[in-house]
């Protein structure tokens, strides 16, 4: 594939994809950080009452 300097490949995008799904460190972050969100979210519609 052939792209321009300054433009990731699509390929590499997928292998960076592919790469991440296998990361458990980064899979826990990201399933921590948006049970977190979710969390603040209950926090603040319970509290306004929305």
């Amino acid at each position: 594939m052939t792209h321009t300097a300054g433009t990731p490949s699509t390929e590499t995008l997928l292998d960076r994809a592919r790469l991440a799904l296998k990361d458990e460190f980064l899979r826990a972050a990201v399933r921590f950080t948006a049970d977190r969100l979710r969390t603040k979210k209950q926090a603040t519609t319970d509290e306004f009452g929305a």
